[in-house]
């Protein structure tokens, strides 16, 4: 079957490694909603005991018209990132229960494919052509106009933004950081 996932690939790669989920891959939605995977990002799908079938977690993104979808870790990772502000923000309780109400597991079928429910297709608006894009710690499905105005965004940096990044690649930076994404 060709959803197995690699389970020595999974386990040298920490969940959140920022290097789990990368890359841009051309897709296509059917009538059925059902949206062919690339064997790229579901080998690093891992499959937990309590549901051994290969599924994909799935949520809208409260950002844009896109679906953030990943591993079992996908709520963990999304309620990290909510729960960094303060304990007393107004909408975090909201956020973090929407995390939950709303994120569903998509089973894959034989042919690597999961099937897209309506509101979820209607949110990120996908019809015929689609975008697979890494995130990281997560990969989105969008339109392709959201993946082009997400890169548009680079070639509108200043000067000083850049060299921000660039002072944030050199090797006396990098050699303090944890950059597998472990503890």
């Amino acid at each position: 079957m060709s959803t197995s996932v690699n389970k020595e690939v999974v386990e040298d790669v920490p969940l959140r490694a920022a290097s789990r989920f990368v890359g841009e891959f051309a897709g296509k939605i059917d009538s059925k909603g059902r949206v062919s995977i690339p064997a790229d990002l579901r080998r690093f799908i891992d499959v937990k005991a309590s549901d051994p079938s290969p599924v994909i977690y799935c949520c809208p993104s409260f950002i844009d018209a896109e679906l953030m979808c990943g591993g079992p870790d996908l709520v963990d990772t999304i309620l990290w990132i909510v729960g960094g502000g303060d304990l007393f923000e107004k909408n975090r309780t909201a956020l973090e229960t929407a995390v939950t109400q709303h994120t569903q597991r998509l089973y894959f079928d034989e042919n690597g494919r999961v099937v897209i429910p309506k509101k979820f297709r209607d949110h990120a608006q996908l019809s015929g052509e689609i975008q697979v894009a890494g995130r990281g710690a997560y990969f989105s499905l969008s339109e392709k106009a959201v993946i082009d105005s997400l890169t548009a965004v680079l070639s509108l940096l200043s000067d000083e933004e850049k060299d921000i990044l660039r002072a944030r690649a050199l090797p006396s930076t990098l050699g303090s950081k944890d950059l597998r994404g472990q503890s």
